[in-house]
């Protein structure tokens, strides 16, 4: 047992004599630190709390990494399930009793802490429902309006389901999808070294929201053009205007002609 009374230093340190960082603070958290640190634990505040800080030198590329080996995880998606690693984040009344948390709590976030040490938060997962919110994706969104959108989305299925198990580069890009994948950021770029060593694109959420946004612009777009040749003629447009009523559509129906 480490009682470090009423002090707010490190209670613990793990130092290396071929470190040297550096760093003798950390900005955003008030912490001092010694430039052959890489690893330090505080209390948060005077209400507790468990801070973790892993210092790196600034050419590393890796600051933390945790490893867990055991046996087969669970494989059930449901409430109760368990995982090879868990967080889990419990509120109490400071009576020794839990207490539900409030809707909308946040249960995680990640971000980064940028060069004017302003915490920037890009996640967030919600902890009473689990929705997650994610950053748009960047400064420069890909803007899909002059794509086919639907081509992209095919695309995106067929190197799914396809082009993921094909092991041959060459036969795997043969198509164009991985390419048109690549080309729009929607898939990580892979050599063809690295394909036919088993390593694989990751996709980003982001811009397949981004390209399923766009096509349903696109879509509105078409049937707009559509329309507006087939209710040239009053009586299509008022029996549209009906059709979409009796689906619960009538608000975004056209208007009646003048």
């Amino acid at each position: 047992m480490i009682n470090q009374g009423a002090n707010a230093n490190q209670i613990f340190a793990l130092k290396g004599s071929d470190i040297a960082t550096g760093m003798t603070s950390i900005t955003t958290a008030s912490r001092d630190v010694e430039v052959d640190d890489f690893f330090a634990i505080y209390k948060i505040n005077d209400g507790g709390g468990t801070q973790f800080i892993s210092i790196a030198e600034s050419t590393a590329n890796q600051h933390l990494r945790i490893e867990t080996w055991g046996g087969a995880p669970d494989t059930a998606n449901a409430t109760t399930s368990v995982a090879a690693i868990m967080f889990m984040v419990g509120v109490h009344d400071g009576a020794n009793a839990d207490v539900d948390m409030a809707v909308n709590s946040n249960l995680v976030a990640f971000g980064e802490i940028d060069a004017s040490n302003v915490i920037q938060v890009r996640f967030i997962l919600k902890a009473d429902d689990g929705e997650l919110f994610l950053g748009l994706g960047g400064q420069s969104p890909t803007d899909f309006s002059s794509h086919n959108d639907v081509q992209l989305i095919a695309d995106v299925e067929n190197f799914r389901i396809t082009g993921m198990n094909t092991t041959d580069y060459v036969a795997m890009a043969a198509d164009g999808a991985y390419a048109n994948l690549v080309a729009v950021g929607i898939l990580g770029e892979v050599t063809e070294e690295e394909w036919n060593a088993g390593i694989r694109p990751l996709q980003s959420i982001q811009r397949t929201t981004h390209l399923l946004n766009g096509n349903a612009r696109q879509a509105q777009g078409r049937l707009d053009a559509l329309l507006d040749v087939l209710e040239e003629d009053p009586a299509f447009r008022a029996k549209m205007r009906v059709a979409m009523a009796a689906r619960g559509l009538g608000h975004i129906a056209r208007p009646e002609l003048p």
